[in-house]
C-alpha cells in the first residue's frame, strides 16, 4: 500500500495482489477460462496443451498469465498433480543447458522438498547437450505422477538463444515424455512457430491479444479507481462526456493496456496539477529505459522512431521518408522491422498505410531530452484529451504561476484537433449502429459526440428521436441546431430538411413544406441540400396530389447542373412514376431511359429504372422488351440484391403472362434461394410459387410453399394472411375442413391482419360453415365482415349476397327480403359478385316447406328483374333442375315448384328460356317409364345443357 492506496504495478503485474488483479481485469474473461481449462485438463491427463500469447509491450501479457497461473493454483484438484517452474522475464538463455538450468533451479525454489538444489553437481564435466537432457531427465524423474507447467515470457527470445539444434532436442522432449504443458508469451509472432519449416510449426496454440477498446479501457480505468477510493471517478467514466474524455485519451494512447493502468494512477475529474506533475514524474523515471531501447536500434530505425515520436499523428511511408531523407523502399523494409519489433504500429486505410508509435511512453520519454524544460507536447495533448477547454482557460488557471499555466497554453494551441478526429471516428460509427438498428448504442454514442461536435451531435440525436416517433424531441433538437447563429449553412440546411420530414409524420403539411421551401431559397446552402429539399417537396406535393407543384420540383433537380448524379436520377424515376400515373407512358419512358442511359447514375438506380422500365412496357403488352430489362437487372454483376430479387420476381410473373410454367418457376425459386433477399420478396415469391403449384395440380408442394410463407418470424403480415387464406382454399378443395377452418380463423385472429384479408376469411370461413350447414355460424361471419367499414367493394358486395343464404334456412321471409334488398342497393352492380349466386340461394329455398316456395320465388323474381340481373337468376334456376332431380321430390311438389316460378317469370324475356328448360325437366321427372321426350321441345343446344342435370332421372347416373 502506498498513501494508503494499494499497488498496481503497471510493469509486474506479479508483484500485484492478485485479488486486485482478478478485479481489474477486463475483455479477456472468456479466453482465460478456456486457458485454465486447457491447462487443468493438461495436469490431469496426457493431453497436453502449449499456449503462446501474442502481443505488444503493455498489451496485458503478464497480467493474463499471473491470473491463469493464480486461477490454476487455487484448484484443490491440481494440487497433488501440478508443478510450476515460472521463469523471469528478465532470464537469458544461451542454449537449451540454460533454460533447463532454469526449470530445474526454480522448481527447487518453489519446491525445496522435492526437487533437489545441487542439479548441478551431478552434470559437471558433461557436454551442454548431455547437461542439459541429464537435468530435464532427473527434472521428469522427481516429478513423479505428476505434471510440469513451464511458464515463460519472451518465447522468441528463448528460441533465438536455443537454435535450430536445441528447438529440435527440446520439442522431441517435450513429445518423449508429455508431461510438461506451457503458457508462453511473446511480443510478436516468430519464425520459430509460424516458419513451416521449423520445429515447432503448429505445435502451440496461439493467442494474439487484442488491444483495447474504448469501453475497454473505461472499464478498466474505472476498476482500478474504485480499488483506489475514487468514486467519483468511476461515476464520472459512465456519463457521456467520461465515455468522451476516454475516448479522447484511447487516440492518443491507442488500447494499450499498460497505458491504462498508469493513466489510471492519477487520473482525477480536476486535478490539473496531479496529472502534469505525474505526468513529468513518469517521464523522468522512465527515460532512461526508453532511451536505452532506442540507442540499441540502428542508426535508420533510430532516425524513424525519432520521426513518428515528433509527428503531430500517425503518417505514411512516403511522408516518413520524405521527413528522414530515407529512401522509401528502405524505410517501407525498416518501419516493417520496426512494427515486428513492436516499435511501431500500422493500420491500413485504402493501398496506405499509416504508421505510429506502438507506446505513447516511448513518444513522451524521448521528447524528455530534446524539450529542455519546455512543456511536454504529449502531456499538452493529454491534458487537451481529458480536461474541457473552460478548466484549462479557467481563471485559476490564469493565476498559477508555475507548470500548470504553461502546459495548458500549449494544449490550448492544439485547437479542436481532438474534436474533429473524434468526430470523423464517432460519425461513422453511430450511422452504422442507427443503420443495424442498434438505437440505443446509436444514441450514447451522439450523446459523446456533443463534447466534439454539438451540432452533429444534435442532428443525429433528433434522426434517432424521429425513428423511434419521438417527432416532439426530434423537432426541438432540430429546431435548436436551425436557430444557432454560428451554426453552418449545411448543418442547418441537413436540420431543416429533416424537420421537414418529422413534421410530415406528424401530419403537418403546411410547416412540412415551409421547411422544404426554406432550404430552397436558402442563397448559400449546398447544391446536395437544395436538390434534396426540392425532391423532398415534390415528393409531398404528390401525395396532396398537387402533380403539376410535383412534376416542376422533380423537373428542377433533374436541370440542376451541380446536382448529384443520384439526385438527378431518384428525380427521374420519381418523375417517371408521376407521369405514369396521369397516363403520359411515353414521357414515363423516356425518364426511366434516361436514368439507365446516365453514364454516372449509382447501379441502384439504374437497376430501379430497368425494373420499372420493364413493368411499363409489361403493361403496354411489350413482353418482350419487359423481359430484357428484368434479365439486364439480373445480369447486372454490381446491382444490390434488393434490385435482383424484384427484377426476377417480375420476370417471372411475365413468363406467366407468356405460359412459360419452368421459366416462371425458375424465377421464383431464384428469389426464394437467394440468402440476402428481403424476407417480403422471399414471401412474395413463395407464394406466388405455391399458386402456380396448385394451378399445375401439384397440391402438396403448394401447401408446402404457403406453410413456409406461414411459418417464416418476419414475413409481412399481409403475406402470412394471404398464404392463410390460399391455404385453407386448398385443403378445402382436398375436402380437409378441420385444416380449412384453422387457416381461416388463424387469419381472423391476427391483430395486425389487413383489412381486406381479414373480410376474406370471415367470408371464406361463413361459406365454410354454409356448406357444413352451421348456418347461424356462417350468418355470424357475413355479417362480422360486412361490418368492417373498410373492406374492398367487391369483397362486399360478396359478402352482401352470400349472408342471404344461410338465412333461409331460420328467418323470416321479409327479413330475407330485406336483406337482398339491402344487398342490390349497396353492392357494386359492376362486380361479377352482383346478384350473388342463385344456384345456391335457390337449394337454400328448396330446403323451406314447399309450401313456402311460391311465397320465395314471388318476392326473389322481382328484385333480380328490377336490378337487371334476371340473366343470372335464369342459370341459376337451370342449375336447380340438379336439385330437384336429386332430392327426391314427389309430383306434386315437383310441379309446386315448376308452378311458382313459370307465375313469377312470365313475360320477363331473360326468364323465358330457363323457364322453359325447368318445365321440360319437371316432365322428364315426373315420367313413368322415365323418358327424355320432353327434352325434344328445346333447341338442340338447349337440350344437351339441360341432359346432364338430369343422371338420376334419366339413369344415366
Amino acid at each position: 500500500m502506498m498513501s494508503g492506496r494499494p499497488i498496481i504495478s503497471a510493469y509486474t503485474p506479479s508483484n500485484t495482489d492478485r485479488e486486485i488483479l482478478k478485479r481489474i481485469f477486463v475483455q479477456r474473461e472468456k479466453l482465460l477460462e478456456r486457458i485454465v481449462d486447457r491447462l487443468s485438463r493438461s495436469m490431469t491427463t496426457g493431453d497436453k496443451h502449449h499456449i503462446l500469447l501474442v502481443g505488444p509491450r503493455g498489451s496485458g501479457k503478464t497480467h493474463l498469465v499471473s491470473l491463469a497461473v493464480w486461477e490454476l493454483q487455487k484448484k484443490d484438484e491440481l494440487k497433488n498433480s501440478m508443478r510450476i517452474a515460472w521463469l523471469g522475464e528478465d532470464d537469458s538463455f544461451t542454449g537449451l543447458v540454460h533454460l533447463a538450468f532454469g526449470i530445474a533451479n526454480q522448481l527447487a525454489q518453489e519446491y525445496p522438498d522435492e526437487f533437489p538444489a545441487d542439479f548441478r553437481a551431478s552434470v559437471r564435466g558433461l557436454s551442454q547437450d548431455d547437461a542439459a537432457l541429464a537435468v530435464l531427465r532427473s527434472t521428469i524423474k522427481h516429478l513423479g505422477k505428476r505434471n510440469l507447467l513451464l511458464v515463460t515470457e519472451n518465447m522468441d527470445q528463448t528460441f533465438d538463444s536455443l537454435g535450430d539444434s536445441g528447438q529440435k532436442k527440446w520439442r522431441a522432449f517435450l513429445q518423449e515424455t508429455r508431461k510438461i504443458a506451457t503458457m508462453a508469451t511473446a511480443q510478436q509472432l516468430f519464425a520459430g512457430v509460424s516458419d513451416r519449416n521449423e520445429a515447432f510449426f503448429g505445435f502451440f496454440d496461439i493467442q494474439h491479444l487484442e488491444p483495447l477498446s474504448v469501453d475497454d479501457a473505461a472499464e478498466l480505468i474505472a476498476r482500478i479507481s474504485l480499488e483506489q477510493s475514487k468514486p467519483e471517478l468511476a461515476v464520472y467514466l459512465n456519463s457521456a462526456e467520461g465515455r468522451f474524455r476516454v475516448r479522447a485519451l484511447h487516440y492518443l494512447a491507442g488500447g494499450n493496456h499498460r497505458m491504462y493502468v498508469l493513466l489510471a494512477e492519477f487520473l482525477t475529474k480536476d486535478s490539473l496539477e496531479d496529472l502534469v506533475a505525474a505526468f513529468e514524474n513518469l517521464a523522468n523515471d522512465m527515460t532512461p529505459y526508453f532511451q536505452e531501447r532506442v540507442r540499441s536500434l540502428p542508426d535508420q530505425q533510430r532516425q524513424l522512431v525519432q520521426c513518428l515520436c515528433d509527428a503531430e499523428g500517425a503518417l505514411t511511408v512516403k511522408e516518413v521518408a520524405s521527413e528522414t531523407f530515407i529512401d522509401e523502399r528502405i524505410c517501407s523494409k525498416q518501419l516493417g522491422n520496426l512494427k515486428a519489433k513492436g516499435y511501431v504500429r500500422s493500420e491500413k486505410r485504402g493501398k496506405e498505410s499509416y504508421y505510429d508509435m506502438a507506446e505513447p511512453l516511448m513518444r513522451l520519454c524521448l521528447e524528455v531530452k530534446n524539450q529542455r524544460g519546455r512543456p511536454l507536447r504529449l502531456v499538452a495533448r493529454f491534458l487537451r484529451a481529458w480536461f474541457p477547454a473552460t478548466v484549462l482557460q479557467s481563471e485559476s488557471i490564469a493565476r498559477n504561476a508555475g507548470r500548470v499555466k504553461e502546459y495548458c497554453a500549449v494544449a490550448m494551441e492544439l485547437g479542436g484537433i481532438f474534436e474533429a478526429a473524434l468526430a470523423d471516428k464517432l460519425v461513422p460509427q453511430i450511422q452504422d449502429s442507427i443503420k443495424r438498428g442498434e438505437l440505443a448504442t446509436a444514441k450514447e454514442l451522439a450523446e459523446e459526440l456533443q463534447y466534439a461536435d454539438s451540432v452533429t451531435s444534435r442532428f443525429l440525436l433528433g434522426q434517432i428521436e424521429f425513428i423511434e416517433s419521438n417527432f416532439d424531441r426530434s423537432t426541438k433538437l432540430l429546431t435548436a441546431i436551425i436557430e444557432m447563429a454560428d451554426a453552418p449553412v449545411e448543418q442547418k440546411a441537413r436540420a431543416l430538411i429533416n424537420r421537414g420530414v418529422t413534421y410530415g409524420q406528424q401530419g403537418d403539411v403546411e410547416r412540412e413544406l415551409a421547411d422544404y421551401s426554406a432550404v430552397i431559397e436558402m442563397a448559400d446552402a449546398p447544391v446536395e441540400q437544395q436538390a434534396q429539399a426540392l425532391f423532398n417537396r415534390g415528393v409531398t406535393y404528390g401525395q396532396q396530389g398537387d402533380v403539376e407543384r410535383e412534376l416542376a420540383d422533380y423537373s428542377a433537380v433533374i436541370e440542376m447542373a451541380a446536382a448529384p448524379e443520384e439526385q438527378k436520377a431518384e428525380a427521374l424515376i420519381n418523375r417517371g412514376v408521376t407521369y405514369g400515373q396521369q397516363g403520359d407512358v411515353e414521357r414515363e419512358l423516356a425518364d426511366y431511359s434516361a436514368v439507365i442511359e446516365m453514364a454516372d447514375a449509382p447501379v441502384k438506380q439504374q437497376a430501379q429504372a430497368l425494373i420499372n422500365r420493364g413493368v411499363t412496357y409489361r403493361q403496354q403488352g411489350d413482353v418482350e422488351r419487359a423481359l430484357a430489362d428484368y434479365s439486364a437487372v439480373i445480369e447486372m454483376a454490381d446491382a444490390p440484391l434488393e434490385s435482383k430479387a424484384p427484377a426476377l420476381f417480375y420476370r417471372g410473373v411475365t413468363y406467366r403472362q407468356q405460359g412459360d410454367v419452368e421459366r416462371e418457376l425458375a424465377d421464383y425459386s431464384a428469389v426464394i434461394e437467394m440468402s440476402d433477399a428481403l424476407v417480403e420478396q422471399q414471401a412474395q415469391a413463395l407464394f406466388n410459387r405455391g399458386f402456380r403449384y396448385g394451378q399445375q395440380g401439384d397440391f402438396e408442394r403448394e401447401l408446402a410453399d404457403y406453410s413456409v410463407v406461414i411459418e417464416m418470424a418476419d414475413a409481412p403480415v399481409e403475406a402470412k394472411a394471404n398464404a392463410l387464406i390460399n391455404r385453407g382454399v386448398t385443403y378445402g378443395q382436398q375436402g380437409d375442413v378441420e385444416r380449412e377452418l384453422a387457416d381461416y380463423s388463424a387469419v381472423i385472429e391476427m391483430g395486425d391482419a389487413p383489412v381486406d384479408q381479414k373480410a376474406r376469411a370471415l367470408v371464406n370461413r361463413g361459406v365454410l360453415h354454409w356448406r357444413e350447414k352451421r348456418f347461424k355460424a356462417s350468418t355470424s361471419d357475413f355479417d362480422a365482415a360486412l361490418a368492417i367499414p373498410s373492406m374492398s367493394l367487391a369483397l362486399r358486395t360478396t359478402a352482401l349476397f352470400a349472408v342471404v343464404e344461410p338465412m333461409i334456412d331460420y328467418c323470416r321471409l321479409d327479413e330475407i327480403k330485406n336483406t337482398l334488398k339491402r344487398a342490390f342497393v349497396e353492392g357494386d352492380k359492376q362486380s361479377g359478385e352482383y346478384g350473388g349466386t342463385p344456384h345456391d340461394l335457390l337449394s337454400m329455398v328448396l330446403r323451406r316447406s314447399p309450401t313456402e316456395w311460391a311465397n320465395y320465388v314471388s318476392e326473389i323474381v322481382p328484385l333480380y328483374v328490377q336490378h337487371g340481373v334476371a340473366e343470372k337468376l335464369g342459370q341459376g334456376v337451370t342449375r336447380s333442375i340438379q336439385h330437384l332431380d336429386e332430392g327426391g321430390f314427389s309430383k306434386s311438389q315437383l310441379d309446386t315448384w315448376n308452378s311458382a316460378w313459370q307465375e313469377a317469370g312470365n313475360g320477363c324475356e331473360d326468364l323465358e328460356i330457363p323457364l322453359r328448360c325447368l318445365n321440360a325437366a319437371v316432365q322428364v321427372m315426373k315420367s313413368e317409364p322415365p323418358s327424355d321426350r320432353p327434352l325434344f321441345g328445346l333447341p338442340l343446344e338447349i337440350r344437351e345443357l339441360v341432359r346432364p342435370l338430369l343422371k338420376r332421372s334419366l339413369g344415366e347416373g
